[in-house]
């Protein structure tokens, strides 16, 4: 991101405010649902008040089970719907978490919890722009009363709102429990856009080099009809111009040659009427200018469809866009592009083996012979799929969606009921926007880099440049995981994901598994870069072996049995204050001596390097707005709760990984997950390709990519052979071109690890704490809330008559 866009999500704070104090301005909404084993709503926790069963609440009120650290749950909200909760009895001591292992910070899933609470870390998180959070009446015309309270609202963005409305509107329910809300101060990036490029394009004497920054910067944010707002701009300032600098010429040849043919329908695919027929009878073929659809119309909704076929069209633009801001001038396809819409998510393992058998990412599967991409429905993670299943058949079965999120409600149904579902309905619309544009991000760019013969089609392609071309343009999914921060479960929140902007799940991996502080880097950078370009970490994860440590997997052990992982420290990014120090998740002493400590919490965040502006803007694609650096928040808390060593020869930190790490008891040593190593592969994939892909690499990576393509088709290559090609396109030879030299090697990893390391957070934590006392307004909409059980804890939720259930079981 540009420095205003990085200043603008690292200096935004949280806020608690009532709702008279609420800014009316876009910000963003961090809804957390937990989620039981079966994939239903997690009941409310219930509060420590002694040694028994929990009472049994009112309705929203909830029971005791673990919290998400280990430590018992918080009391009761005092939240009621009409009966007296009943008095507790013995109960049941809560079992200690085992001992924490190393692991990733978190990927696409959740962190692991402890034996004794294998529900409580299990939750569906989204991130939602919203316009304005104001209340209106449950039912309009009426006196406002119990049965007719005020709601809280939120404005919507035009794709969360439903067929023929311009705007969504939907009502909130949280009770700090099963349904957390967060209200971040975010400006939305648009909004942030949009500010600074009028405040730009009113200065007389702005310069057309600065048209590059804002349209990689709309990019970056996903915002296709800004970038090409200005690049028209940039064509009419500078259409009378002569010797323009060489990025700018190329840029606006590139977009008009673009224009004047993308808009035009393609000519049709011939293979796509024979493919129709292969899947049935029912499935039915769809035309679109660049793209051939088969789908099942029985089984897609007709919102679904025209959105899923939008997003393809808004991806291939996309695509191209990215591709000319970072120096490449791609043709078009000669034909339209085969999509298949899967009819159900479990036609997808078949479809997969019935083609080329390749890995399923992202929902997607793409095959190179038959140049066909082929998507889910949705979701196709047993966590997303069993919440999906359980919302609609349970939690929404007496509610239409669309008109919660029309902000039309019910008459004969309780206000909590009307939030809860209305707040769900929301959910659900997050997850299926995020799954699609997940999957379609992926399986445009990797079918146009096959289809314009980027890559070769019948060419055997290392694992790491198969996945990481496709990692490069991909939104990662689920914008919020659990995680750990410090000693404390939190949510790491993703802020921006379009084209070009870091994944920023990977790249805090990345930075904490080889930070470039010497007393935490023990590792080699040419090490790592000769592991990834042969492979060796997706080849040592299927052997189970950590090669970059010394540690085994005990693959049969069950996952989702050990509290979190190991974390260091760690050290303030610049822009941002230090976290806490890292620690053992809170489950339980280790088992084996010489336990470590979290590192120290790091220092405040340093003033950014000094850089000239170019165009009236910074030229510093990563760094921190002009005018000094961003304030330095406190340095992180003291040493984190004992736990294991991080790793053989102090490896960095461990990944608190979605499942946890298991303990090799054996051995006595701690170690990651086989999940958790195939994540690393991936980590490292993706970290390399998008430093080729940074304006000053992509060059000779597309020249990588032509020797590739020269290679004799079907024939099997070594990986020593593609090392080989990489360090003579990239000039890692020897002047006499006979071997690889090792200094220039040893220097290019270097400035790859240094490159990543620089990069300031795309991601924001926040502690689980923080969405327990922050409704997005204040008020309960349904009277005053119950009294909340000892100890303190939750504020109260939606009320009902009766009195407040009890306290629930110690953890």
């Amino acid at each position: 991101m540009k420095r205003w866009l990085a200043a603008a999500s690292l200096l935004a704070g949280s806020t608690s405010l009532s709702l008279a104090q609420v800014p009316q301005k876009p910000g963003y909404l961090i809804i957390r649902v937990k989620v039981a084993s079966s994939g239903a709503m997690a009941p409310a926790t219930g509060g420590p008040a002694g040694p028994g069963m929990p009472g049994m609440p009112g309705r929203p009120g909830g029971g005791g089970n673990d919290d998400d650290t280990g430590a018992g749950p918080p009391p009761s909200n005092g939240s009621g719907g009409g009966r007296p909760g009943m008095p507790s009895g013995p109960g049941m001591p809560g079992m200690p978490g085992m001992p924490s292992g190393p692991g990733m910070p978190g990927g696409t899933g959740n962190s692991g919890t402890s034996p004794g609470d294998l529900s409580a870390e299990r939750s569906i998180v989204v991130m939602v722009p919203y316009g304005k959070i104001y209340q209106k009446a449950m039912v309009t015309n009426k006196p406002i009363n119990d049965n007719n309270p005020k709601l809280t609202m939120a404005s919507l963005p035009a794709e969360f709102a439903p067929p023929n409305s311009k705007e969504g509107a939907v009502a909130l329910y949280h009770d700090g429990s099963s349904i957390q809300i967060r209200r971040e101060e975010i400006a939305t990036l648009e909004h942030t856009l949009k500010v600074e490029y009028g405040k730009w394009a009113s200065k007389p004497d702005r310069k057309p080099s600065a048209y590059l920054d804002f349209i990689r910067d709309a990019l970056r944010a996903d915002l296709l009809d800004n970038a090409l707002q200005y690049s028209e701009s940039l064509e009419r300032q500078v259409s009378d111009t002569k010797d323009l600098p060489a990025d700018i010429d190329a840029y606006v040849k590139g977009y008009k040659a673009l224009k004047a043919k993308w808009n035009d329908t393609l000519p049709e695919n011939s293979s796509a009427i024979t493919w129709k027929s292969r899947f049935g009878g029912e499935a039915t073929l769809v035309e679109e200018s660049h793209y051939s659809v088969i789908c099942y119309r029985n089984s897609i909704p007709a919102q679904a469809l025209d959105r899923k076929v939008k997003l393809l069209e808004k991806n291939f633009k996309t695509f191209y866009l990215w591709q000319l801001i970072s120096g490449q001038a791609l043709p078009l396809p000669e034909n339209k592009m085969l999509v298949m819409i899967a009819k159900t998510t479990s036609d997808m393992p078949k479809l997969r083996e019935s083609l080329d058998g390749l890995t399923m990412e992202s929902d997607s599967i793409f095959s190179p012979s038959h140049n066909m991409l082929v998507l889910s429905p949705e979701a196709t993670d047993d966590l997303t799929k069993s919440f999906l299943s359980n919302a609609r058949n349970e939690w929404m079965k007496d509610f239409d969606k669309d008109d919660l999120l029309r902000g039309t409600f019910p008459k004969d149904k309780l206000p909590s009921d009307v939030m809860k579902a209305s707040t769900i309905a929301l959910v659900l619309k997050a997850l299926e926007l995020e799954a699609d544009q997940s999957a379609i991000s992926r399986g445009t760019a990797v079918q146009l880099y096959s289809t314009l013969k980027v890559l070769p089609k019948n060419v055997s392609l290392p694992k790491w440049i198969e996945f990481g071309i496709g990692s490069v343009l991909n939104h990662p999914r689920n914008p919020g995981v659990v995680n750990l921060t410090g000693n404390k479960p939190g949510l790491t929140v993703g802020l921006y994901t379009g084209a070009g902007s870091p994944n920023y799940a990977y790249l805090r991996q990345f930075q904490l598994m080889f930070p470039l502080d010497k007393e935490k880097a023990n590792y080699k950078p040419a090490d790592l870069l000769k592991n990834t370009l042969l492979d060796r970490y997706f080849e040592s994860a299927k052997l189970g072996v950590d090669i970059d440590g010394t540690t085994t997997i005990a693959s049969a052990a069950p996952a989702g049995r050990a509290g979190g992982g190991m974390m260091p420290g760690m050290p303030g990014f610049p822009g941002g204050g230090g976290f806490p120090g890292g620690g053992g998740f809170p489950g339980g002493p280790p088992s084996a001596p010489g336990g470590a400590k979290g590192g120290p919490g790091g220092a405040g965040g340093a003033p950014p390097p000094s850089n000239p502006p170019r165009g009236g803007r910074s030229n510093d694609a990563q760094g921190p707005p002009p005018g000094g650096g961003f304030p330095g928040g406190p340095a992180g808390g003291g040493p984190g709760m004992p736990g294991m060593p991080s790793g053989p020869g102090g490896t960095p930190g461990g990944f608190p990984p979605s499942g946890g790490g298991i303990l090799d008891t054996s051995a006595g040593k701690p170690v990651m997950t086989k999940e958790r190593l195939e994540e690393k592969a991936r980590v490292m994939s993706w970290s390399l390709m998008y430093y080729l892909t940074r304006t000053q690499k992509i060059d000779k990576l597309y020249t990588f990519f032509g020797e590739l393509n020269k290679l004799p088709r079907d024939l099997h290559v070594s990986k020593d052979a593609y090392l080989r090609l990489f360090c003579e396109s990239f000039g890692l030879m020897t002047a006499d071109r006979t071997s690889i030299d090792e200094k220039a090697f040893a220097e290019f990893a270097a400035g790859w690890v240094k490159a990543m390391n620089e990069l300031p957070p795309t991601w924001r934590e926040l502690p689980l704490s923080a969405f327990q006392s922050n409704a997005p307004a204040g008020g309960a909409p349904n009277g005053p809330a119950g009294p909340a059980g000892p100890g303190g804890g939750f504020p109260g939720g939606p009320p009902g008559g009766g009195p407040a259930g009890g306290g629930g079981s110690e953890g």
